[in-house]
């Protein structure tokens, strides 16, 4: 297991969570599909929401909508260690705060803003946990990308923002990676190159199966609507749609031909 102790650097993605309008039908889709058990919570407000565990360890969150008819997404939050200062910059920068400083479980707080392209990300100060303990193992994180219009626009913003550095990716025309602390953390693409049939800019997250074909047949047996799985270079990939139409993506290693 590639487990993680200590926080993440400041702009690297620190927790994913789901906002959808029907918490028990989403557990009962992730628990199978991605071998999670959960541990419940609440929100501030009161809302159920859901710790997703890999093995015992941290992986995402699961949280009812505040009110009904709020389109379900996975969002993803990048690390901060100052919550209400990252959301300055944000704004001097040309990003809308969405929500503002809001403590969660553990001490920790989150805040939502929408970057200068459009796309909304969330905001992950670590409290009692550091976020997602777990990454690259079948069940959990396995890549985070935000899919803009404006990749130079989006650079430009989330390097003002979190002190964030970029590198180009030749494999991919107009695709850059992000880098916190020297380290690879997620990447910056060109709107439309997933073909995930979202219009607008936004964060996509993958998580990574051990086997796709099978994580497919789950996935549409519980109402899910996997799209043809294809194979790159760093991975076989399909993207799904929940059973609330909420977008995501599965990473699997790619299966040497016979």
């Amino acid at each position: 297991m590639t487990a993680r102790e200590r926080p993440w650097p400041v702009g690297a993605p620190g927790w994913v969570g789901l906002t959808v309008s029907d918490v028990g039908a989403a557990t009962g889709f992730y628990g199978d599909l991605l071998g999670w058990t959960f541990r419940t919570s609440a929100t501030p407000d009161g809302r159920p929401y859901l710790f997703a565990l890999h093995e015992g360890r941290l992986a995402a969150g699961i949280v009812q909508a505040a009110t009904p008819g709020v389109p379900p997404e996975w969002v993803t939050y990048l690390t901060t260690d100052d919550t209400a200062r990252t959301l300055d910059r944000a704004e001097e920068a040309g990003g809308e705060v969405m929500m503002g400083v809001l403590p969660v479980v553990g001490g920790s707080e989150v805040a939502i803003l929408q970057d200068p392209t459009g796309a909304v990300v969330g905001l992950w100060r670590p409290g009692e946990h550091i976020g997602f303990e777990v990454t690259e193992e079948p069940g959990s994180l396995a890549w985070v990308e935000l899919l803009t219009d404006d990749v130079p626009v989006a650079q430009a913003f989330y390097g003002a923002t979190f002190g964030l550095a970029f590198a180009p990716l030749p494999q991919i025309a107009g695709y850059v990676t992000v880098l916190a602390d020297d380290a690879v953390v997620g990447g910056i693409g060109p709107l439309g190159s997933m073909a995930d049939g979202v219009e607008e800019p936004h964060w996509l997250v993958y998580f990574r199966v051990a086997d796709m074909a099978a994580a497919i047949a789950v996935a549409e047996t519980h109402g899910g609507r996997p799209e043809e799985p294809f194979d790159t270079e760093f991975g076989r990939i399909a993207v799904v749609r929940g059973p609330e139409g909420e977008v995501f993506a599965l990473m699997a290693d790619v299966t040497p031909a016979a």
